[in-house]
């Protein structure tokens, strides 16, 4: 995202993109190609990543905001973080796994902590 930030062209982006290993898909679990937005604009569309299970990234493009919003009762009243016509639920409805064992990970390790007196850190 830096990159773009600063005037860095698409294609230095994608040479940039292909080689770490930081993007991570951000549609629920699916099949076909995976996605994640490098950056947003004003104008009410990102620059997405786009690559498959066989090889690197494939493609930056410009793409369209999903505007759905959690509107139901109850809802936060987000709106979706993925681009229009993207598999999938909308962000509010899917889980990150890794997001989750992260947590999990945190968790368990907080728990073993303990603070002063020997209360737990986390109750």
């Amino acid at each position: 995202m830096l990159l773009l930030r600063i005037g860095v062209d698409d294609d230095t982006v994608r040479d940039v993109a292909s080689n770490s290993g930081d993007l991570r898909c951000t549609l629920e679990t699916h099949e076909g190609p995976h996605a994640e937005i490098l950056c947003e604009n004003e104008e009410g569309s990102a620059l997405w990543a786009r690559w498959t299970d066989q090889g690197p990234l494939d493609e930056l493009m410009w793409l369209p905001d999903c505007p759905a919003s959690d509107d139901t009762p109850g809802g936060t009243g987000d709106g979706c973080c993925q681009f229009l016509g993207h598999q999938g639920g909308h962000t509010w409805e899917v889980t990150d796994p890794e997001l989750e064992r992260c947590r999990a990970a945190v968790m368990s390790r907080l728990d073993a902590m303990t603070f002063g007196d020997g209360w737990p850190l986390v109750p």
